[in-house]
């Protein structure tokens, strides 16, 4: 009989997953040290993070009417050993952060997760960090799913120079965010984001924040048809003469 429950007992232990890091994300607050957890003022600033199928984009920004975003980064991350690893690609402050990477512990903690790892800056070589975050959810479903994931434009599209540019698009409802930078010259170039809706035929994107010419605030309206399985066209249906090709990605 004892041998039955132990055997049921680690069965049980087998079957417990690894918390679902995937979704998007509003940064709480931030703990240095023993200090105790510094709360976000999301009145005058925010950080909203995305985390989809082994890509990652964050976007800090003012939370006044012009929405300025004050730093933008992103890449790619994997989760090995219950640790979340992170890969930079860009950042908007420092070209030498790119090609860095970030190991971090983490857990849930009150139905939020939290994000801790040693650092070094000029005021400590090896502080811990603890960055807590909390799921942004919404109380309307999203119609259509099939928009879910990371979406990369194909080159030659919509005028841009995609030989040396990745122009990514993250959806993780409800938010999304579009980046674009240049890899291989470690260059940030520009990003927007916000909320989104999708119906499997139209796209609609409010806009939070941009350091585009794109007005936080405004809306963006996208026709979407499916190409192939792994492929959609965009059309912009306010400009009418801007399509987007995109491929889907997946690093896990």
């Amino acid at each position: 009989m004892r041998r039955l429950i132990f055997l049921l007992l680690l069965l049980s232990a087998c079957q417990v997953k690894e918390p679902e890091l995937e979704g998007s994300y509003s940064l709480v607050g931030v703990k240095k040290g023993d200090a105790v957890l510094l709360k976000e003022d999301t009145a005058k600033r925010k950080t909203i993070k995305i985390i989809k199928n082994g890509y990652w984009l964050s976007a800090t920004f003012s939370s006044d009417k012009k929405a300025t975003v004050e730093n933008a980064s992103g890449g790619t991350y994997k989760v090995e050993n219950n640790r979340y690893v992170e890969t930079l690609s860009f950042s908007s402050q420092d070209e030498f952060l790119v090609g860095k990477v970030y190991s971090y512990s983490y857990k849930l903690h009150n139905s939020n997760y939290v994000f801790d790892r040693i650092m070094g800056d000029t005021k400590c070589e090896n502080c811990f960090t603890g960055e807590e975050y909390s799921k942004i959810k919404s109380d309307n479903r999203l119609t259509d799913a099939s928009i879910e994931g990371v979406w990369k434009m194909k080159e030659g599209q919509a005028g841009y120079n995609t030989n040396n540019q990745e122009v990514i698009r993250l959806f993780a409802y409800p938010s999304f965010i579009r980046t674009i930078y240049s890899l291989k010259e470690k260059r940030f170039i520009n990003t927007y984001g916000g909320t989104y809706k999708f119906d499997g035929k139209e796209l609609i994107e409010k806009i939070e924040y941009s350091n585009y010419q794109i007005q936080s605030g405004s809306t963006m309206e996208w026709s979407v048809k499916k190409l192939t399985q792994d492929e959609i066209l965009l059309f912009d249906i306010d400009s009418f003469n801007d399509e987007e090709i995109f491929d889907q990605l997946n690093n896990q």
